[in-house]
C-alpha cells in the first residue's frame, strides 16, 4: 500500500545513492519517462549514474538514449527503487545541466528536484530487493563510476 512520504529523498535511498559505490554494486534504480507517443519507458540506472542529495538527485545518462530525449522533452520523471524494506517512488521535475565528460565519453547531465515521494510498504512484509545485477568487470567499471559521481558532485 502506497502512502505519501514527503518531498525529500528517503534516507534509506539517499544512503544507497550517496556516491560511495563499492558497497552498492548491484543496486538498481528505475527511471520512468514517457515517450512522444505517450508510452511509459523504463531505464535501469546504477549508483554510478545517480547522486542523491536531500531534495535533489543528479543523473548522468547516455546522450542518445530514449530516457535522455524523453526527460529533456517532458522535464518530468519518476524514480523507483527498493531500499530499507520499502518500495519508493520519487516524482521529480528535471532540468538539463549539459554534458559531463567522463572516461573520454560525454554523458547527458540532469538535475532532478523531488516534488513528491510515495512509500510502498505493508505491515506484514518487508521488501528485500529489487532488480539486481553483477558487474562482469568491476575493475574497469568502478573507476568510471567514481569519475562520473565526482563530475556530478561538481555541477552547480
Amino acid at each position: 500500500m502506497s502512502r505519501p512520504a514527503g518531498d525529500t529523498v528517503p534516507e534509506p535511498l539517499r544512503r544507497r545513492l550517496d556516491g560511495r559505490l563499492t558497497a552498492q554494486v548491484g543496486f538498481t534504480v528505475l527511471l520512468l519517462t514517457v515517450s512522444p507517443e505517450g508510452w511509459p519507458r523504463v531505464a535501469m540506472l546504477s549508483p554510478g549514474e545517480v547522486l542523491a542529495r536531500r531534495r535533489t538527485l543528479r543523473l548522468a545518462l547516455w546522450p542518445e538514449s530514449a530516457a535522455t530525449a524523453n526527460l529533456a522533452r517532458t522535464r518530468r520523471c519518476t524514480l523507483a527503487a527498493v531500499a530499507g524494506g520499502s518500495g519508493w517512488y520519487l516524482f521529480c521535475s528535471a532540468r538539463s545541466f549539459g554534458h559531463l565528460e567522463v572516461g573520454g565519453r560525454l554523458l547527458a547531465g540532469f538535475q532532478l528536484r523531488v516534488e513528491q515521494v510515495l512509500e510502498d510498504r505493508v505491515p506484514y512484509a518487508a521488501l528485500t530487493g529489487g532488480i539486481r545485477y553483477r558487474l562482469s568487470d568491476p575493475e574497469q567499471v568502478l573507476p568510471l563510476w567514481k569519475e562520473t559521481v565526482a563530475a556530478l558532485r561538481k555541477r552547480r
